[in-house]
This record gives structure tokens, sequence and C-alpha cells, in this order.
């Protein structure tokens, strides 16, 4: 198995079920959630980096990594309350 395809896997398990079926609407809600959970973990894994390397945040640093994390943030709260 490749890491594409864990990762297709991954993301069709966080599709909405009136969007399995149809193969165009899962392509398309795949292209618009990869991005933005990519991204979003991509900042949440800078974050220690960024506190080694710079020190304590100042509030707007703080507010801009919060909202770069919100849409992970967003996904775990859908997927723990079912309504994704």
């Amino acid at each position: 198995m490749t890491v594409l395809s864990i990762i297709r896997d991954c993301l069709d398990a966080l599709l909405h079920p009136s969007a399995r079926y149809d193969a165009l609407t899962r392509a398309r809600h795949r292209a618009f959630m990869a991005p933005r959970l990519l991204g979003s973990l991509a900042a949440f894994a800078a974050f220690p980096v960024y506190l080694a390397m710079r020190g304590a945040p100042t509030a707007l640093e703080v507010a801009a990594f919060a909202w770069l994390i919100a849409p992970h943030s967003v996904v775990v709260v859908s997927l723990a309350y079912r309504t994704l």
C-alpha cells in the first residue's frame, strides 16, 4: 500500500455518506478537504519548532496559528459528534 492510497482511504472515511457513491462528488470533496487538512497539520507540526526558535509567541502570533489550525480542529470535533 502506498502513502497516497492511505491518505485517500483516510479522506474517504471523512466523506459525507451522500458523497460516497458519486465519483465526481467524492473527488470534489477530497480536493476540498485535503489541502485544508494538510495545511493545518503542517501549521500544527511547525508550532513547536517556531516556539523553540522564537520563544514565547505574542497574542497576534497565537491567533495566527489558531487560525491555521482551525480546519483540523473543526474536523476533529465534527468526527467526535458524527456531524461531518
